[in-house]
């Protein structure tokens, strides 16, 4: 359920979609900060859980609970930025853990930003006041079957034509640092 916050002006969509518009400007950008591994293994800790890959990784995953709960996420912080001032940077980690193919990540790429954006709207985030940070559609890091770069852009290009609106301010990759 969307969360009851006001809406926004005409002037802080403007001033929203011209921060997301200078942050992509030639020479700007966006710093990566991620959470170390350390982190995550506290985290995990804290709910009885083991950090190893049997407990982050299945055939079926993610499951569309997990995608939808991950989504209702980003847009409540997406809503409580805007209300702010601040220009949410939407990142739907999807990771490059595991045997899939190429066809899988776009796959599961396609599913996780349809429902990111279905619930963005939702939750009446301004999308023209957002940015879209996401890694490339690859095959995961144990899969062998080899790709060329070109099948790699193409499928990347495909799933963000079959689920970006247009109106998005801008996409930006991980750095894969």
């Amino acid at each position: 359920m969307p969360y009851p916050y006001p809406a926004l002006t005409p002037e802080q969509k403007k001033e929203l979609s011209d921060i997301a518009h200078r942050i992509l400007a030639p020479g700007k950008g966006i710093l990566a900060a991620d959470e170390s591994t350390g982190s995550i293994a506290k985290r995990r800790q804290s709910i009885g859980t083991e950090n190893i890959e049997e407990n982050r990784l299945g055939k079926h995953t993610p499951s569309a609970l997990v995608i939808m709960e991950n989504a209702n996420v980003l847009a409540h912080y997406a809503s409580v930025c805007q209300q702010n001032g601040i220009v949410p940077i939407v990142e739907p980690e999807i990771l490059p853990d595991g045997d899939h193919d190429l066809k899988r990540c776009q796959y599961v790429t396609e599913k996780v930003l349809a429902t990111v954006y279905k619930v963005l709207n939702d939750h009446h985030v301004y999308l023209e006041g957002t940015l879209l940070k996401l890694n490339m559609v690859t095959p995961g890091h144990a899969c062998t079957q080899k790709y060329f770069n070109e099948e790699i852009a193409m499928a990347t290009i495909t799933a963000l034509h079959h689920t970006v609106p247009p109106v998005v301010s801008g996409v930006t990759f991980l750095s894969g640092g």
